[in-house]
């Protein structure tokens, strides 16, 4: 008789808040980050490969999710991703020191996702299940900002984008619009032409994502963006609870899928 196959251990990352009420914003934003920190990486590793993940738990009921390689050919690069991940935050629970394959934007989620779990008042863990072997675990806190903070070296500027509402428009000293940052609540000024001024204007109110060479503050937040283009995601509110209801182990999804459903909302 044949033995079976030995069950083959999928790379697996899981984040999870523990204490109190998490709000749903909180939550998505989190996993939003930690998606960021670990393509980032995973990019780092593989040498500018783009690793594409899928969502493999997300239980109602629990601020919790996993996350694995959406490819089974990507089993060996995601392992190594998720691992440094993991082990780059516990790095910097220690010491202020740039963690292996951390680029700045990886830095820039970790002060984020820091922020996030301090502002729970609560525990936020983050673990790797690559194996029974190779398992890892890491509390974050405050900490994990201001460390990344230290590391950073501020950017000048960068091509990137900026979600969140667009709420202001203005023609005095320079043509711009302004939105304020998803993710911080902070304003962003977007500098345009007119005729994408005037466009933006009829958006008032609603949820945009701008694209084009952003300037950071000596923190690392966006602080202006030189605007190439702007995408309308929707006039409701920003992800509540019941965006995220239906998405279940036993019917995974990718990364990309879920982002569009809660765009869509």
């Amino acid at each position: 008789m044949t033995a079976p196959a030995p069950h083959k251990a999928v790379p697996t990352i899981g984040l999870r808040f523990e204490g109190n009420e998490v709000a749903p914003e909180t939550f998505l934003n989190a996993a939003r980050c930690l998606l960021d920190i670990l393509s980032e990486v995973g990019r780092s590793i593989s040498g500018g490969k783009t690793l594409e993940w899928r969502l493999s738990d997300l239980t109602l009921g629990s601020a919790g999710l996993a996350v694995q390689p959406k490819s089974g050919d990507d089993d060996p690069e995601a392992a190594r991703a998720i691992s440094r991940t993991v082990s780059g935050f516990s790095e910097m629970a220690e010491t202020a020191r740039r963690p292996a394959h951390f680029t700045d934007r990886a830095l820039r989620g970790a002060r984020k996702l820091g922020a996030l779990a301090d502002a729970t008042h609560g525990r936020v863990q983050v673990s790797s299940m690559n194996g029974a072997t190779d398992a890892q675990t890491c509390s974050l806190t405050r900490d994990l900002a201001s460390r990344a903070s230290e590391v950073m070296r501020p950017p000048l500027a960068e091509i990137g984008s900026v979600e969140g509402t667009l709420e202001a428009v203005s023609i005095h000293g320079r043509v711009a619009f302004a939105v304020y940052n998803a993710l911080t609540g902070d304003r962003v000024e977007c500098r345009c032409d007119r005729e994408t001024l005037d466009r933006a204007a009829t958006h008032l109110g609603k949820r945009v994502i701008v694209t084009g060479e952003i300037h950071y503050r000596a923190d690392g937040e966006p602080r202006s963006l030189q605007v190439e283009s702007f995408e309308l995601l929707g006039e409701g509110p920003f992800p509540q609870t019941e965006d995220v209801r239906g998405l279940y182990a036993d019917d995974p999804i990718s990364m990309e899928e879920w982002a569009r459903y809660v765009r869509e909302k």
